[in-house]
């Protein structure tokens, strides 16, 4: 499944970041903790916080992408 999200990855953000700023676009979400292994990872994660918001078109393709890919491997309402 990662794979597949590897494509519409924005120009300039990592996989990583791209999931971090999806999660930090919500307005009930005020912090989030991602692991790391190297110090590279951490400066990564930060760096996240600080990148413009996804937009709406992205959240759209992101949305579609869950229900396409992922929705019917999910047991359970979420």
């Amino acid at each position: 499944l990662a794979d597949g999200l590897k494509k519409i990855v924005p120009d300039g953000m990592s996989l990583s970041q791209m999931a971090q700023r999806y999660i930090l676009d919500f307005d009930a979400v005020s912090v989030i903790i991602p692991g790391a292994r190297r110090p590279e990872q951490v400066r990564e994660n930060v760096s996240a916080s600080r990148m413009p918001k996804l937009g709406t078109r992205m959240h759209l393709d992101l949305h579609k992408y869950y229900l396409r890919e992922v929705a019917n491997h999910i047991r359970g309402p979420y």
